[in-house]
């Protein structure tokens, strides 16, 4: 079950609900106030890579125009 991020509009506490994605917000219940008065928040979130995909510190840049593994056309 994932869990999501809430602001009550109402009292405007921020909390986390577990929720199932089929499940109307208006459930969602302030544990502060008690409304059903909900919005959804965005959630943050991580980005992780594997160490093979970090460029190489001695590898010069990709040209963004051209698309060579060389230094920038033109510049």
């Amino acid at each position: 079950m994932p869990q999501f991020r809430f602001r009550c509009t109402r009292c405007d506490h921020e909390f986390s609900e577990m929720l199932w994605p089929t499940e109307p917000i208006s459930a969602v219940r302030c544990p502060e106030c008690g409304a059903g008065d909900a919005e959804k928040q965005l959630a943050p979130f991580a980005v992780r890579s594997s160490s093979r995909a970090a460029p190489r510190s001695d590898e010069p840049p990709f040209c963004g125009r051209c698309g060579q593994n060389r230094p920038p056309c033109g510049e």
